[in-house]
């Protein structure tokens, strides 16, 4: 199985956003995923650093790593190439509002021809697992470590503890509860991260507004890796989902 991606961000988008990469992805013999990956940010030069780390960059964000992810990944990808299909990429019919996306692949039972290049039929299907992939890669690669989230219910009946850890690179979530003094560990199906990231971060959370300790009082407090604490007593949805975890 063989997945190649070149991928260049749309004309209308500015620095310092605007970037490319390029994705090679193919199964091994041991059952494994082997990733080539390299993404380049462009047109910075005439930003100022604020220009950049205002918008939540760094000054290198250029990266590339080779290396392997194990068998989750490799199922996931197979069954990309196994529904995604091609149409014939028309590079002079793009617009400035249209990103540039070149895909190539081959399943492992294909009849030996090369793979011709094309772009999906439906590119938002085919890039969410991407961008997951691109992810894992780069917590693999030691750019960015697991997504962390850590919730505290202070009140008269009781205190709760949550703490997830959700790694992308292994595709697992790992969940410890809190509750009268009882921890217990489970796992959580990688499905339903989504859905509950899309809950948590459908707010914005001013670090000004953070705390570096959560309060000792009631209410409900969340942490999203930072070590900052937010008060979300206000935001009925979030705590509500984080209680029936």
């Amino acid at each position: 199985m063989l997945l190649k991606i070149r991928f260049q961000s749309a004309g209308m988008i500015p620095p310092p956003f605007t970037h490319y990469y390029t994705l090679e992805a193919k199964s091994t013999a041991a059952n494994a995923l082997h990733i080539d990956f390299s993404i380049t940010y462009t047109d910075r030069e005439e930003l100022d650093e604020e220009d950049i780390t205002g918008e939540g960059f760094t000054l290198n964000d250029n990266f590339s790593w080779a290396g392997t992810l194990g068998r989750a990944w490799l199922l996931v990808v197979e069954n990309l190439v196994e529904k995604t299909r091609l149409k014939p990429l028309r590079e002079d019919e793009l617009s400035e509002k249209d990103d540039f996306l070149e895909v190539t692949m081959a399943t492992t039972g294909s009849n030996g021809k090369p793979p011709q290049p094309g772009t999906p039929t439906d590119a938002d299907a085919f890039l969410y697992p991407v961008q997951e992939l691109i992810q894992a890669i780069y917590e693999a690669g030691g750019k960015e470590k697991p997504f962390e989230l850590s919730y505290l219910s202070y009140a008269q009946t009781g205190d709760r503890e949550l703490h997830i850890q959700a790694s992308f690179a292994n595709r697992d979530v790992q969940v410890i509860t809190v509750q009268n003094r009882q921890e217990k560990r489970k796992t959580m199906p990688w499905e339903a991260l989504n859905p509950l990231m899309a809950n948590v971060f459908a707010y914005d959370y001013n670090p000004e507004d953070g705390l570096a300790k959560p309060p000792k009082r009631d209410g409900h407090f969340l942490s999203i890796g930072t070590g900052v604490w937010f008060d979300i007593s206000p935001l009925t949805e979030v705590y509500q989902a984080l209680e029936k975890i």
